[in-house]
C-alpha cells in the first residue's frame, strides 16, 4: 500500500523520513522474529535504533530534592534567634 505525503516544512519531511525508516525496521525485525520472541525483538529493534524518538537511556535520571536552609541561616535572611 504506497501513500503520498506532503510535507510543509523540511522539519516536517525530516521527521516523516525517520519515521518511516522506524517502521521499516520495526517490522523487519517483528518478521525474522521467531515465535514468542516477537515484542522482545520489535521492543529492541525500536528501542535501538539509531536517533530514533524511543531511544531512551536504560535508566531513568535521579532526582534529589534540595535541602532548604535552617530557619536563621546566616546569609539567607532568616534572623538568628539568641534564645535557641
Amino acid at each position: 500500500m504506497a501513500r503520498t505525503f506532503t510535507a510543509e516544512s523540511p522539519l516536517d519531511d525530516q521527521g516523516v523520513e525517520r519515521a518511516l525508516l522506524l517502521a521499516r525496521q520495526v517490522r523487519q525485525a517483528a518478521e525474522a522474529a521467531a515465535d514468542g520472541k516477537v515484542l522482545s525483538a520489535v521492543e529492541g529493534a525500536a528501542a535501538l535504533a539509531p536517533g530514533s524518538w524511543s531511544a531512551r537511556p536504560s535508566k531513568p535520571p535521579s532526582y534529589s530534592r534540595p535541602t532548604r536552609p535552617k530557619k536563621g541561616a546566616p546569609g539567607r535572611g532568616g534572623c538568628a534567634r539568641p534564645w535557641g
